[in-house]
């Protein structure tokens, strides 16, 4: 497991839930993250990865509207990528929300590896934008639609990738940067 945690965040209270717990206790779970957030910059300009995911789900074979809806049905309920997906015609478009990048917690064999579908979608990314063209764009957008393409893909051949959301972390952003000024 890797745990990226912004150099900002301070935990308010003791951290009831055990994000390792969390992944480790899901066997499927590949992410666990804490919330989903407005895409901060350029939204209109995110689009295309938004289209190139799609195109990277149907080069592999995959309807991706079918899936979202039997993946709901077997649940009965929300995945992660009802934050992410429009509500309206079972979330044929993404709402710009990405998942806040500042504390998530990888198991890193899921996220590479010549077996990873998220591997797979940035080396697509690569291969129809250039070597690191893809860096032009949000990395929030970049890694979220990676993860939404990897999860719809495994639940597509049958080794589903979760992600876990981790509502209950005690979470506040801290802004280093102005502590540090004030202190000089």
């Amino acid at each position: 497991f890797l745990w990226l945690l912004d150099p900002g965040i301070r935990f308010q209270s003791e951290v009831a839930e055990d994000p390792f717990l969390a992944l480790h206790g899901s066997p499927s779970a590949s992410l666990a993250y804490r919330a989903a957030v407005p895409v901060v910059e350029g939204v209109s300009r995110q689009t295309k990865i938004w289209e190139l995911m799609k195109l990277f789900l149907m080069s592999r074979g995959v309807h991706w509207k079918g899936v979202v809806r039997e993946v709901r049905e077997r649940r009965g309920g929300s995945h992660f990528f009802d934050g992410i997906l429009a509500a309206e015609n079972l979330g044929s478009r993404w709402n710009h929300q990405v998942l806040a990048m500042d504390s998530e917690l990888f198991r890193v064999a899921a996220m590479s590896g010549k077996d990873s579908h998220y591997a797979e979608y940035v080396s697509f990314l690569e291969t129809h934008m250039g070597p690191s063209a893809w860096l032009a764009y949000t990395s929030s957008a970049v890694h979220t639609l990676g993860m939404l393409a990897a999860s719809l893909l495994g639940h597509a051949s049958g080794k589903a990738l979760d992600v876990v959301e981790l509502a209950t972390m005690p979470y506040a952003l801290h802004d280093c940067r102005a502590e540090a000024s004030s202190e000089r």
